[in-house]
């Protein structure tokens, strides 16, 4: 009875520890993934609360740009960065958990452009002018391959617009995320983009802490033992469902 007793005191102990400390998230607009208007801030964010709430922690969605998201969360001034992909050279700044979702990455054109057009590489695109968000990994990619320019705008929005005014040839992104914003945000633009089939790539979504947290590891530990219980239980599907998204 005795060690029961110790046990239960210990488990409230680490819970209250947990709740103790509120995780800031920082974000882009990236809907339906993330989004100030929209019902959780988006998809991701509503997956990545739940799954920290599971594990004692409070948290909140912080919405920025993407470069200055990417340096808030690097210089600790927030405790996590939604949204980010796989580069070995962050790693130095940040800590990955298990990845949270997986973004089908490609080209979108001007349908005419791309009626007859399928994607092999990226150097079979040039010469052209790629949109990219600015603080994107694509932008070193891209910038590798000769006739390639690479013109970085604030907002997918953005760069959908200039896609669809002929401002720049192509728009490397995930499909998801543009067919919703033409779908909600640019019906009238819904008609003059297509996706270059196949993706370029299956680009795995990560929630990353900072290094400059002095609990990252426990907080990575504990997310991830959040995110599995999701995973098991079917909530993300769930969630997907909610929001229109279909679950990779």
């Amino acid at each position: 009875m005795r060690r029961a007793f110790l046990i239960a005191l210990l488990l409230v102990s680490i819970a209250s520890t947990a709740t103790a400390q509120k995780i800031r998230i920082a974000a882009m607009e990236w809907e339906p993934y993330t989004g100030e208007k929209i019902e959780g801030k988006g998809l991701l964010s509503a997956i990545c609360v739940e799954a920290l709430k599971r594990a004692g922690y409070d948290s909140e969605i912080i919405m920025y740009p993407w470069a200055r998201a990417v340096e808030e969360t690097k210089l600790g001034n927030t405790e996590a960065l939604l949204g980010a992909s796989y580069l070995k050279e962050r790693t130095e700044f940040f800590a990955y958990p298990d990845e949270v979702w997986i973004a089908r990455v490609g080209f979108f054109t001007q349908k005419s452009r791309a009626d007859k057009k399928s994607f092999s590489t990226i150097e079979a695109l040039a010469p052209a002018t790629v949109g990219v968000l600015n603080g994107s990994n694509f932008i070193e990619v891209l910038k590798k391959i000769k006739g390639i320019t690479v013109a970085a705008g604030p907002t997918v929005e953005s760069n959908i617009m200039k896609v669809a005014s002929g401002r720049i040839d192509y728009l490397i992104e995930d499909k998801t995320s543009v067919e919703y914003l033409l779908s909600t945000k640019l019906p009238e633009l819904k008609e003059k983009l297509k996706f270059i089939e196949p993706q370029y790539s299956l680009d795995k979504i990560y929630l990353v802490f900072s290094k400059k947290s002095p609990n990252y590891a426990t907080l990575v530990s504990d997310f991830n033992k959040g995110l599995a219980q999701m995973k098991k239980d079917g909530s993300i599907n769930k969630l997907a469902k909610k929001y229109g998204v279909k679950s990779k």
